[in-house]
């Protein structure tokens, strides 16, 4: 798939919907450990649409994880799959474990994905730097923080790290 089938008309309103400002109602939060999950509300002041921003660490793989927006109603604007397996697109392209989703009306299931070393989706986000995802030493938080700024969700709470028991309880 092209990202030219994003950027088409039917899909205008989910790209704006994507790029409108949008604020978290919460003003703090823990950010969930491995194989927990959180929700978070945020809502656009300009026309009062509300999103919720998902953060799934469920998987007992510490590295992997989901993070997605969707509007409140229905669609899902963006999903970033970090150290995942292996994605299939719908015409049987490989790609690999990381990988974004973007919204098309017509897949409503975000089977389509995209590389972040894909060029194309520079044109749906320009200038944003895919690589400091997947850079070494880039924490889950400063992952989430990126996202963040693909989804244009200003006004980062602040985020609480709960420590984690690596220990054995007998």
């Amino acid at each position: 798939m092209s990202i030219e089938s994003v950027l088409n008309e039917d899909n205008a309103l989910l790209l704006e919907m994507l790029r409108e400002d949008k604020n978290f109602i919460d003003t703090s939060f823990t950010f969930p450990n491995q194989e927990k999950e959180l929700q978070l509300e945020l809502v656009s002041w300009s026309n009062r649409n509300r999103y919720i921003l998902y953060i799934n660490r469920k998987s007992k793989i510490k590295t992997r994880y989901t993070l997605q927006t969707k509007h409140r109603e229905s669609y899902i604007l963006l999903r970033l799959d970090l150290d995942n397996k292996t994605h299939r697109n719908p015409d049987g392209q490989k790609i690999g474990g990381n990988h974004l989703h973007i919204f098309d009306r017509d897949d409503m299931t975000g089977s389509w994905a995209f590389e972040l070393d894909d060029a194309q989706l520079n044109e749906v986000f320009p200038g944003f730097d895919f690589s400091e995802i997947t850079k070494n030493g880039t924490t889950p938080i400063e992952q989430f923080r990126l996202f963040c700024t693909l989804c244009n969700a200003t006004n980062l709470p602040s985020i609480n790290e709960q420590p984690v028991n690596d220990t054995l309880d007998f």
